[in-house]
């Protein structure tokens, strides 16, 4: 898997949930893996943007 969430073999294929993240330790992961999730979305949805994607059109308006 990349920094941006996507598998290496698979096009259009991200992780967005806590699987790739490290053990978390005493704190609560959660803020970090909604964060993580969130960051993946954006990646996705400003890559959609930049291609011209009707689906993306369909899904923001």
């Amino acid at each position: 898997m990349a920094c941006n969430g996507k598998l290496h073999s698979l096009d259009n294929v991200y992780i967005a949930d806590a699987s790739c993240m490290a053990y978390p330790g005493a704190v609560n992961p959660h803020p970090a893996i909604q964060a993580h999730g969130l960051r993946i979305a954006w990646l996705i949805a400003h890559k959609a943007k930049s291609h011209g994607s009707a689906s993306f059109q369909l899904f923001v308006n």
